[in-house]
């Protein structure tokens, strides 16, 4: 029989399964507090990012927009300064030039010619002045296009290298022999490949391209052309032949010769005057606040005129060409159509100096074309060109262009702009 002392009361059983319960709820209460403390606390950091990186994006944008106005008022006053000290060098010029026994209407065509010069010369060196001080301003990402373009166009017009990075590239040297070469005329025929693949939306490219196209004429159609035709006569006074009808090529492949001179020295008028057609839809590479943009309004500057003169050498050659087919019933193998191509490539290779000159020098070319220099990069895009870029130094610091500023100078700079700002002068 079980002693009763060892039962628990039905009283105590109630209690304890009340504590339970108690402390059952009181747990899901404090499990529910935390979640909601901790989901307060996530709101509030969540806001407090939201409102840092909202302050940080108004300062940058406040602070972009600060350097902004100042960098445009430096590039007012700086233009303003160069326009006072550069309207001296005209005078300057024409009495460095000036002659005792040069005749009165000479003198005058001499200074309204500088004139006429110093407009055009005095643009590009504010512009290279102020991209030198205020650098280069970034251009958006564009798509690039495919392994094969990106390669041909980064070969030979790369955006980051001058030209003694671009003669170090067998690419870039096999184009440039085979412009060089009078031969069969295959020059033309590269160019109209090269035609296809650069950017025709770039003012600059279409430009320089046309420059190619003509520049190079004067080496190869001109000057090597005349030293080949001196060689075969050379060597058929040696040998005792015809040196009338004389010729390094194969008699085999005169008929061939004669049709790829033709044809090619028709391709190039077609291919110069494609791509000037081509500027109507091209990107102008000046700034939107170009100072001078009023003054230069069309697109290709100068070069129209030189087109023009061009235009009127090869039609005259054509024609002249056509008179002599026209005469021998398109018997194209025969010796007085074969000197007249030869004297029509000769005398138009010549007269293309000009082309040649602009092609090689960059000032002279910057002054009569008015736009920015462009290449492609590794991607086939279009870029302004920066050139060949200097090797990083070791120490920076020993060689950094402005010393760090201390108090006091920034201090006095931001006095002097204030005055600047104010119209006085500065203490």
């Amino acid at each position: 029989m079980a002693c009763g002392c060892c039962d628990v009361p039905a009283e105590v059983k109630q209690m304890e399964a009340n504590v339970s319960q108690v402390v059952q709820d009181a747990t899901i209460a404090v499990e529910a507090a935390v979640e909601k403390a901790e989901g307060a606390v996530e709101a509030v950091v969540e806001k407090a990012e939201d409102a840092i990186k909202t302050a940080a994006s108004e300062f940058e944008a406040a602070s972009e927009s600060g350097l902004q106005t100042v960098k445009r008022f430096v590039e007012a006053k700086l233009r303003t300064t160069l326009k006072a000290i550069l309207k001296n060098v005209p005078p300057a010029i024409k009495d460095a030039t000036d002659d005792k026994d040069l005749p009165k209407f000479a003198k005058e065509v001499k200074d309204d010619g500088i004139d006429i010069m110093w407009h055009d010369i005095q643009v590009e060196i504010i512009r290279e002045i102020e991209e030198g001080a205020f650098g280069e301003e970034e251009e958006p990402d564009a798509p690039g296009c495919c392994c094969c373009i990106n390669f041909v166009r980064y070969h030979l017009y790369p955006y980051d290298r001058g030209l003694p990075g671009v003669f170090q590239d067998p690419f870039f040297l096999l184009c440039f022999f085979i412009a060089l070469c009078p031969l069969f005329s295959i020059a033309p025929y590269m160019f109209l490949l090269i035609f296809l693949v650069i950017d025709k939306s770039d003012e600059f490219q279409l430009l320089f391209f046309i420059l190619q196209v003509r520049g190079m004429q004067f080496p190869s159609d001109g000057m090597l052309a005349v030293y080949i035709r001196f060689v075969e006569l050379f060597l058929c006074v040696q040998n005792g032949k015809d040196c009338l009808a004389s010729t390094i090529i194969p008699s085999t492949w005169q008929e061939v010769h004669l049709y790829t001179d033709f044809i090619g020295y028709v391709l190039r008028l077609l291919l110069v005057w494609a791509a000037f057609l081509l500027l109507c839809r091209a990107l102008r590479q000046r700034p939107p606040d170009d100072p001078f943009k009023d003054r230069i309004r069309r697109k290709g500057g100068n070069m129209i005129y030189l087109l023009v003169f061009d235009l009127v050498l090869s039609l005259g050659g054509i024609g002249a060409i056509l008179g002599v087919v026209s005469q021998k019933d398109w018997d194209l193998v025969n010796l007085q159509l074969m000197s007249m191509i030869n004297f029509v490539k000769f005398v138009h290779g010549f007269l293309s100096l000009p082309f040649f000159l602009l092609l090689v020098v960059p000032v002279l070319r910057n002054v009569v074309l008015h736009t920015w220099p462009t290449g492609y990069d590794r991607r086939g895009r279009c870029r302004r060109y920066i050139g060949p870029q200097k090797p990083t130094p070791k120490d920076d610091s020993a060689k950094k262009f402005l010393p760090e500023l201390e108090m006091d100078d920034v201090s006095e700079l931001f006095e002097n702009v204030k005055h600047s700002f104010l119209g006085s002068k500065s203490a």
